[in-house]
């Protein structure tokens, strides 16, 4: 994802998520301005990275359905973040003002893995219909 204003650290985005790591393991703090990595209570691990002028973002993980949480709950905060920066003292038109925010995805959409996600949930459903009408009978 592509920002048209730098973001800023990802400790400050994901504070609550980030201040108790610290606590017990004090080396993540040189690390938590461009890199976090969540771990889903089911498994899969996402992995924020920013770039080095902050204006890019990527998202990894082996689970394209683990990226949407983590993916919507930055551009929330991100918005969040901007929309306090505006209220703040910051001045209009100085280069701290986040001016109208704008996010863009550059590449591709991952179309295929999207539809296989609906085909294997429509499949399940269908095998939960069958298997419910099964046991009715």
């Amino acid at each position: 994802i592509d920002s048209n204003v730098p973001s800023p650290p990802l400790s400050t985005l994901f504070g609550e998520i980030f201040k108790p790591a610290v606590v017990e393991q004090p080396e993540l703090n040189e690390h938590g301005d461009k890199v976090i990595s969540l771990n889903f209570y089911a498994g899969p691990i996402v992995t924020v990275r920013l770039s080095k002028t902050k204006t890019k973002i990527r998202f990894q993980s082996v689970s394209f359905e683990s990226l949407w949480l983590v993916t919507n709950q930055y551009v929330r905060r991100l918005h969040s973040y901007h929309a306090k920066a505006r209220k703040g003292d910051r001045k209009e038109g100085s280069a701290d003002d986040p001016g109208d925010l704008a996010l863009k995805f550059t590449d591709m959409l991952p179309l295929k893995q999207y539809f296989e996600l609906i085909d294997n949930h429509f499949n399940v459903r269908l095998q939960i219909m069958t298997i419910q009408h099964a046991l009715e009978t």
